[in-house]
């Protein structure tokens, strides 16, 4: 009885996290094929600007630097799409759940990995950075410059040129990326939106309009002659955000990526890791889900995190703080045999000083031998 429960709470949980995102087909798992002049696939619900569609196929198959031109595809596992976001540049658009309410708030990520990009110019030697002209004044030349990824929210079907009633953001890399960072990165802002956009896109249909906004709202100066820029894109999300969720604590029943907000949670709860009465090692159901957190955790290098080991109330104080800490040293040790530097980790146990409040945890003693995860960001 209490599986059958656990599970339709999970069930439910999914469903509804599912739900909030507005993007249809998030992770372009959900595949057309077609057969015209040989088979080719695509992902349901997502267009282009301009045909053809920019080349898909699985992550797997798409490693740094080669892009299978015939892929393989299973429709039940996720693609990836790799757009050219300069010389060329490419769009693809797909049309939301439903349109965006007015002055809501929401958060658009898109999980990102650079695949190649030619960010020097043939004018110049290759160890020079910067150029002198005669006035005096220093240009960047753009040696080490990884371009921002462009998407818009649109109240009609994207084209070209571009619709005045077009909203445009930017989605910037953090200042030490470099084009040869070998990791996928999420990028993310936020947007109020002004209501009734129905369609989003990302990219822009040319290099001319590309570089325009670039210069626009960028102020930038750089020479873009003989360079280009291509980004692998995995998955896109457009969740709300309200304001009155902001909490010390966030409860989750999985690991969730997109439930996860660095700036605004100090602390979250994963409650499918749990441990058994008066133990400390990791159930396979924990593991799987400590993997999840290690794979956001390696893809987030800006983020270290602090891991808390709790108890119930059965036994003496000093016994529980030894086991607290020896569950937080569990969880600890796993996420660096992950592949998580252990400067990014830090450990502590607070044996059953800290039992979770409400009645849902009175006589549930379960709730209580957890960990607890404390994310800090680090923008240096």
């Amino acid at each position: 009885m209490i599986y059958h429960i656990s599970f339709l709470l999970f069930l439910f949980l999914c469903i509804n996290l599912n739900a909030q995102n507005l993007v249809i087909n998030p992770d372009f798992s959900d595949i057309l094929i077609f057969y015209s002049n040989g088979k080719k696939v695509y992902p349901n619900h997502w267009s282009s600007y301009s045909w053809p569609f920019p080349p898909f196929s699985h992550p797997a198959r798409a490693a740094h630097g080669e892009f299978p031109t015939k892929p393989v595809f299973n429709e039940k596992k996720p693609g990836v799409i790799l757009l050219h976001v300069l010389q060329p540049s490419e769009g693809i658009t797909t049309k939301l759940k439903e349109n965006l309410v007015p002055d809501q708030k929401y958060e658009v990520k898109v999980k990102v990995k650079i695949f190649k990009a030619k960010l020097s110019s043939d004018y110049y030697p290759e160890d020079t950075k910067v150029r002198v002209t005669r006035e005096g004044d220093t240009v960047d030349l753009g040696y080490n410059k990884v371009v921002s990824l462009i998407v818009k929210f649109h109240y009609t079907l994207p084209a070209c040129p571009p619709d005045l009633t077009d909203t445009l953001l930017f989605l910037d890399f953090d200042e030490e990326i470099t084009p040869d960072y070998p990791y996928w990165i999420t990028l993310s802002t936020t947007y109020i939106a002004r209501g009734g956009e129905s369609y989003f896109s990302i990219g822009s249909c040319s290099t001319s309009e590309y570089i325009g906004f670039l210069q626009k709202h960028r102020s930038d100066t750089i020479n873009y002659n003989n360079k280009f820029t291509r980004y692998l894109i995995s998955y896109v999300s457009i969740l709300p955000v309200y304001d009155d969720e902001v909490t010390d604590i966030k409860f989750l029943h999985s690991f969730d990526p997109d439930s996860i907000y660095p700036e605004r949670i100090k602390k979250f709860i994963i409650r499918n890791i749990f441990f058994d009465f008066d133990k400390y090692e990791l159930s396979d159901l924990t593991k799987r889900e400590l993997s999840e957190l290690s794979i956001y955790l390696l893809e987030n290098p800006n983020i270290t995190l602090n891991i808390i080991g709790h108890t119930d109330s059965i036994g003496s104080a000093d016994y529980n703080q030894v086991l607290s800490e020896n569950r937080a040293k569990s969880v600890y040790s796993y996420l660096i045999s992950k592949g998580i530097d252990d400067s990014r980790l830090n450990w502590k146990g607070r044996g059953m000083n800290d039992p979770l409040e409400g009645e849902n945890y009175l006589k549930n003693f379960e709730m209580h031998r957890r960990v607890e995860f404390e994310m800090l960001l680090n923008n240096k």
